[in-house]
C-alpha cells in the first residue's frame, strides 16, 4: 500500500512540474546470433561464426530506427555495416551491394552514404563503394592496446528504410563484399536475419 502511495504521489508531483507519464511502444531489429555489436575486445568466436568472416575479415550490420531510443523506435530505418580486422595486410573493402527482402514479399532499396564525424549525412553514394581499412583507434578515445591492432571500416546507408515491423516477420540482408590486399581479394556474400522486436510501457514521462 506505501508503494502504490509512492507511486501515486511521485505522479501527482510529476503532473505539477509540467510532466505527464506516457505510453510508449518501440520497434527495433535484433538478430538472434550469440554475440554483441563487436569491438576488438568483444569479437565472435571466428570458428562459429564463420558464415560472417571473408578472409578473416568480420563483417556485422545494425539496423537502427530513425528515432531509435530505449522508448521509441519507429520508420524509417537507418543501416550501418562495420567491418573490423587484426590482419595488417588487409588494405581496403570493396562492398558490391546490400540487398533487403522481406518474409512478406517486401524489397527495400539500399542506398549507400558518406557521413561527417558527427554522424551527419554528407551525400549519397552508388554501388559499388570502395573504402579503406583505417586503424580502429583513431575512432576512439584512448584506444586499448587490443584496439590499436584492429583496422576498421564501415557502409552507411541511408535513413529510408521504410521497414514496417510486424510479428514473426523475418528480414533478410545480403552483403556482397570483397576484401583486398596488396595482392589478391576475396570475395563473399554475407547474409544476416533480422526480426522485429516491440516494447512496450506507460510511463514515459514526457513536457507539457
Amino acid at each position: 500500500m506505501n508503494y502504490l502511495k509512492t507511486i501515486i504521489i511521485g505522479i501527482t508531483l510529476m503532473s505539477l512540474s509540467g510532466c505527464v507519464p506516457a505510453p510508449w511502444r518501440a520497434w527495433t531489429y535484433e538478430h538472434k546470433y550469440e554475440f554483441d555489436y563487436p569491438s576488438p575486445w568483444n569479437m565472435p568466436d571466428r570458428e562459429k561464426f564463420e558464415s560472417f568472416y571473408v578472409d578473416g575479415v568480420f563483417v556485422n550490420i545494425r539496423v537502427m530506427a530513425h528515432d531509435e531510443t530505449t522508448t521509441s523506435g519507429s520508420p524509417p530505418y537507418m543501416m550501418i555495416i562495420p567491418v573490423l580486422t587484426n590482419n595488417k595486410e588487409h588494405k581496403s573493402v570493396t562492398f558490391h551491394s546490400v540487398v533487403i527482402s522481406s518474409s512478406l514479399g517486401r524489397k527495400y532499396e539500399v542506398i549507400p552514404i558518406v557521413v561527417s564525424k558527427a554522424a551527419n549525412k554528407v551525400k549519397e553514394l552508388s554501388f559499388p563503394v570502395h573504402k579503406s581499412l583505417d586503424p580502429f583507434s583513431d575512432t576512439v578515445v584512448n584506444p586499448t592496446l587490443i584496439a590499436k591492432q584492429y583496422l576498421t571500416t564501415s557502409l552507411w546507408c541511408d535513413e529510408n528504410l521504410d521497414l514496417k515491423p510486424k510479428k514473426h516477420e523475418v528480414i533478410k540482408i545480403s552483403i556482397d563484399i570483397e576484401i583486398h590486399k596488396s595482392n589478391s581479394s576475396e570475395r563473399k556474400t554475407i547474409e544476416y536475419e533480422f526480426y522485429p522486436n516491440k516494447e512496450s510501457g506507460f510511463f514515459q514521462w514526457i513536457s507539457v
